[in-house]
């Protein structure tokens, strides 16, 4: 299965899937480490910004899935959805 999805996402024209692998892999990170830091407690900020990071993940894996079931579809969409964690976070 790994290796037919990898076969799908080299085939694609441009690099939308690695882009995803890579923004999957940024937004895991930051999330392990709000998961793991707080040692006396959560406080609201904390729990604010964890909300919103869990909200891009959330994205960010709709996105990939969108990649990996058609990846030779690049959609105005599904790039316009892409950059919006971008531009929000800006």
């Amino acid at each position: 299965m790994i290796s037919e999805l990898r076969a799908r996402l080299a085939s694609a024209p441009d690099t939308e899937g690695e882009h995803a692998l890579v923004r999957l892999s940024i937004i895991a990170v930051v999330l392990y480490t709000l998961f793991v830091a707080p040692e006396n407690g959560w406080s609201q900020d904390t729990i604010l910004v964890a909300s919103g990071v869990s909200g891009f993940f959330g994205l960010a894996i709709g996105i990939f899935i969108l990649i990996c079931v058609r990846p030779h579809k690049a959609t105005s969409g599904r790039r316009e959805t892409r950059e919006l964690p971008r531009v929000i976070g800006n």
